[in-house]
């Protein structure tokens, strides 16, 4: 004779197992912008969105600022930051077609996130003096420092410089693992200033982990509430 047990699973029951499982993927490069174009040297139309299945995106900066793109007399593409003034620093006709940041001041870099939580890992951009001479002093910060709380602030050397990236260019990565970037539940700016001389950026990478709100994941599960019946025979 065969016996037949049913076993009734909350589907609440799943999601809250599901809920509270570590998450164990690796930080995951999401957004960023390479001003740089093709071997044409075209320069990029928009920011770069590595993931266009999750809800990151690139958005306006602070006070309207931000990215922007316009075309030349001659129909180059020019990507660029429209700084606190409302200037549009585009990219310089020199090599690697970086974006200018001319001295004293401000420019953003907006990840907006539309559904879930956002976990930062880190950022990371090159960066250089805009003439061949040094001293030319960059800073960043994000949206959750005061005005002059820097996370990065150094003395650069100019584009005639040789360095291990060629150029006068150097590499910074900013750790931002701490608690006060994990969770973020709406936009944060990335914020570069010079205090004096104008500086060149390139190659910006943010990376992080998404993790989806908990509507859109039980969402999913809810479809599944009544298949939650085992048949077990014994």
């Amino acid at each position: 004779m065969t016996a037949k047990t049913l076993t009734r699973i909350s589907p609440l029951a799943i999601f809250a197992a599901f809920a509270v499982a570590p998450q164990t993927d690796a930080a995951s490069l999401l957004v960023g912008a390479d001003f740089e174009g093709a071997a044409v040297n075209i320069y990029d139309e928009n920011p770069d969105d590595y993931n266009l299945s999750d809800s990151l995106i690139i958005g306006p900066g602070g006070n309207e600022n931000g990215w922007f793109v316009t075309r030349n007399s001659d129909g180059v593409s020019v990507a660029g930051f429209r700084d606190d003034t409302g200037a549009r620093n585009a990219g310089a006709t020199t090599p690697n077609f970086p974006t200018r940041l001319e001295g004293g001041r401000t420019a953003y870099f907006t990840a907006l996130l539309t559904d879930g939580l956002l976990n930062m890992d880190r950022i990371e951009f090159d960066v250089r003096g805009a003439t061949g001479g040094t001293g030319r002093v960059g800073q960043f910060r994000t949206s959750l420092q005061g005005d002059t709380e820097f996370l990065w602030e150094e003395s650069l050397v100019g584009r005639n410089t040789t360095t291990p990236l060629g150029n006068g260019w150097k590499r910074i990565t900013i750790d931002l693992t701490a608690a006060q970037y994990q969770n973020i539940d709406d936009s944060i700016d990335f914020v570069w200033r010079t205090p004096g001389g104008a500086i060149d950026l390139d190659t910006i990478r943010v990376y992080g982990t998404i993790v989806p709100s908990p509507s859109a994941a039980l969402a999913g599960l809810i479809g599944l509430g009544g298949l939650m019946v085992r048949r077990r025979r014994g």
